[in-house]
C-alpha cells in the first residue's frame, strides 16, 4: 500500500497486513455483511488484492471475473452486477463505520469510481467536511431528496462523524439521512433504523433539547410507529423555537402528520412561511387533511405546491388527487413518473405509503387512487 502525506509533506505509515486483516474480519462479520456472501467476497478480493500490490490493476473486468464468475465476453454496459455491488459494498461500509463511531482505528472504504480500496488509520484520514458544508448538503437534499444529493450528503456526515463524533448535529443529520434511505428506497435496508437509533441516543445526550435533535427523534418515532412519541418531539419542539418560523413549520409538520384527521377543525393546519425556500414535503399534511376529507381538489394544489418533481412522492400525491377527480391520462402519468423515480414503490406500496402516512384509513384512501391510476398495472 502507498503511504499517505499530510499536507506539511510528512509521510503517515500505511497499517500492517496484519492489521488490515483483522479489520477486514471484523467487517465480514459484522451484522452488515455476515449475511451477504456476495458482498464478502467483493470485498475480501479487492482487499487482499490491495495488499499485494495489485489494487491500481483492480477494474470493473477483473472483478466481474473473480468475484461473480463472469466469462471474457462480459460487458459493463450491458451487465451492471460490478457497479451495482460496488454501490451497496460503499454503503454497508458507510453504514458499518457509522455504528462504531470512534470505535475504529483502521479505515476500509471504496470510493465512487474505484475500485482499490482506501485503507489508513483513522486517525490519519484526510480533512472530513466541515459542519458547514454537511449542512449545506444536507439542505440541498431535502429540497430536491434525489438518490444522487442523499448519497452526497450522507457519505460527507459519515466522514465528518470520523473525527468529530460529538457533534450532535451532524449525528441528528447522519440520523436523517439514514431514515431517509429506508423511507424513500435509496439503499436496501441493512441496518438503517438502528444505526440512526443509536446516532440519536449520542445526539439526545449531548444536546436534548436542540430542535433538530428533537425533529430527527421525531422522524425516528415516526419510522418507529410511536405516534404519541412524534407528538410530543413536534411539542417538545415549538417551545424551543416558537420564534422561528421554519423551524416551527416543521414542528407543525410532526404534529399534523399524526393527528387524528377527523378531529381537525380546519384542514391545512400548516401555514408555510413566506420566503419561499422552504421543502416542498412541508406540504404533505395539508395534503392527507384534504384528501382525507375528500376535498380533492384542494388536495391536487397541496401536491402541486409539493412540487418537487425529481422525489417520487410528488408525483405519487399528483397521481392520486388526478385519479379521484377522475382525471385519469394525466393520474396514469404522474404515477409513472413517481415508479420512475422509485422503481421499488409497485413492490411494496404499502410499506412506503406508511412511512410518511400513518393512519391507515388514510393509506388506504391514497393507495385507492394510485389503483385507479394503474398501480396495479406495474
Amino acid at each position: 500500500m502507498r503511504k499517505r502525506h499530510h499536507r506539511d509533506g510528512s509521510t503517515v505509515p500505511a497499517p500492517s497486513p496484519e492489521d488490515v486483516m483483522a479489520q477486514l474480519g471484523r467487517i465480514l462479520n459484522s451484522r452488515y455483511l455476515r449475511d451477504a456472501p456476495t458482498l464478502q467476497n467483493f470485498l475480501r478480493f479487492v482487499v487482499e488484492e490491495t495488499l499485494k500490490g495489485s489494487g491500481e490493476k483492480l477494474n470493473v473486468s477483473t472483478i466481474a471475473r473473480s468475484v461473480f464468475g463472469r466469462g471474457p465476453e462480459f460487458s459493463n454496459t450491458t451487465d451492471s452486477v460490478v457497479r451495482v455491488a460496488a454501490h451497496r459494498l460503499r454503503t454497508t461500509l458507510s453504514l458499518y463505520y457509522a455504528s462504531n463511531i470512534a470505535g475504529e482505528t483502521i479505515v476500509i472504504s471504496l470510493e465512487p469510481g474505484c475500485y482499490s480500496p482506501s485503507i489508513s488509520f483513522a486517525t490519519c484520514a484526510e480533512d472530513s467536511a466541515s459542519t458547514d458544508a454537511v449542512r449545506e448538503l444536507l439542505t440541498t437534499y431535502l429540497r430536491v431528496a434525489t438518490p444522487k444529493t442523499h448519497e452526497a450528503a450522507y457519505r460527507a456526515a459519515a466522514s465528518a462523524l470520523r473525527s468529530r463524533a460529538d457533534d450532535a448535529e451532524l449525528l441528528a443529520a447522519f440520523a436523517e439521512l439514514s431514515l431517509d434511505a429506508y423511507a424513500h428506497g435509496f439503499d436496501e435496508d441493512i441496518g438503517h433504523l438502528d444505526v440512526a437509533a443509536g446516532a440519536m441516543e449520542k445526539a439526545s445526550a449531548l444536546a436534548p433539547d436542540h430542535p433538530r435533535i428533537l425533529f430527527v427523534n421525531g422522524l425516528l418515532a415516526l419510522q418507529r410507529g410511536d405516534m404519541d412519541a412524534v407528538e410530543e418531539y413536534g411539542r417538545a419542539m415549538l417551545r424551543v423555537c416558537r420564534n422561528d418560523e421554519v423551524l416551527a413549520a416543521q414542528a407543525a409538520w410532526l404534529i399534523m402528520l399524526v393527528s387524528d384527521l377527523d378531529d381537525v377543525t380546519q384542514p391545512g393546519l400548516i401555514e408555510l412561511p413566506d420566503w419561499g425556500e422552504h421543502p416542498g414535503w412541508l406540504h404533505h399534511p395539508n395534503f392527507l387533511a384534504f384528501y382525507h376529507r375528500g376535498d380533492y381538489e384542494s388536495a391536487l394544489s397541496a401536491a402541486i405546491a409539493f412540487g418537487m418533481p425529481n422525489f417520487f412522492w410528488g408525483p405519487l400525491e399528483r397521481a392520486a388527487a388526478l385519479a379521484q377527480l377522475g382525471i385519469t391520462k394525466a393520474a396514469q402519468n404522474e404515477l409513472r413518473k413517481a415508479v420512475r423515480l422509485n422503481p421499488q414503490f409497485p413492490k411494496e406500496p404499502r410499506r412506503y405509503l406508511r412511512t410518511y402516512i400513518p393512519n391507515e384509513e388514510t393509506l388506504e384512501h391514497v393507495l385507492e387512487g394510485l389503483q385507479t391510476a394503474g398501480l396495479q398495472g406495474f
